[in-house]
């Protein structure tokens, strides 16, 4: 899902497909997709600042 957000530029600025956009292509809640980013959001930071943590950590979530 985070690869699908960034490929469809929801991290563009201004952005090119909003949440509820991708969140309804893929047929599921907003809240769903924003929760899924988040939790990949949340791993990316922890691999990135705190790599020697971050790998091991992992969210069956997202």
């Amino acid at each position: 899902m985070f690869a699908l957000a960034y490929r469809c530029g929801f991290f563009e600025s201004p952005r090119v497909q909003t949440g509820a956009e991708l969140a309804d292509a893929l047929g599921i809640a907003q809240s769903t997709f924003n929760y899924h980013l988040r939790g990949a959001q949340r791993q990316l930071c922890a691999a990135v600042f705190d790599p020697a943590n971050g790998a091991a950590q992992t969210d069956h979530h997202s």
